[in-house]
């Protein structure tokens, strides 16, 4: 729904079935935004994060979960990224991506 609704809107995107395939994309520096659950095989959206900030990789970074408490905001926030409970609204979610400043390049 995500990867349809951004295309829908002008973006190229590249879908990825794993946070570490996640970090690789971004390491290649394809993607201006990426799009990440907390939870993901390999590496949750968390560790892509942290790995993306220490590393200095050029990115905006979106992290979502269905867990929004005190905690999980403290650590998407740790490591730089914008956070959106799930369920989301797409509009909300579009808005973030527009607001990155970005023109519509590759998403993971």
């Amino acid at each position: 729904m995500i990867a349809e609704a951004l295309r829908s809107n002008g973006y190229d995107v590249d879908e990825v079935g794993n946070g570490g395939l996640a970090l690789e994309a971004i390491r290649r520096g394809g993607p201006s935004v990426a799009i990440m659950d907390v939870r993901m095989p390999v590496m949750d959206g968390l560790a892509v994060a942290a790995r993306v900030r220490k590393e200095g990789l050029a990115c905006r970074l979106i992290v979502m979960s269905v867990v929004d408490d005190p905690e999980t905001r403290r650590k998407v926030a740790e490591v730089g990224a914008a956070f959106h409970r799930k369920p989301f609204r797409l509009a909300d979610l579009l808005a973030d991506v527009r607001d990155s400043g970005t023109n519509p390049q590759a998403l993971p």
